[in-house]
């Protein structure tokens, strides 16, 4: 593989409440999801607040955040 390129692809995300950013977690979904539900409730509540607690809440409740992730493009050789 040759002239690989690697850069950060950004996407903004609104979320109406903290509900709507939290629910794909204790329903399995993907890999974070997938440890949350390996959680014991009382861990799984504590986690929540924690991650609930730092977050941008406009005055309506939402909230909007940058999600990053990762582009790879490369050539291959013939």
């Amino acid at each position: 593989m040759q002239t690989v390129k690697v850069r950060a692809l950004y996407a903004p995300i609104v979320c109406v409440d903290f509900d709507d950013n939290w629910s794909p977690f204790p329903n399995s979904q993907g890999p974070a999801g997938a440890c949350c539900v390996s959680l014991s409730e009382a861990d799984r509540d504590r986690l929540r607040k924690r991650l609930k607690g730092p977050l941008p809440f406009e005055s309506d409740g939402s909230f909007h955040l940058i999600a990053r992730d990762w582009g790879v493009r490369g050539v291959v050789s013939a």
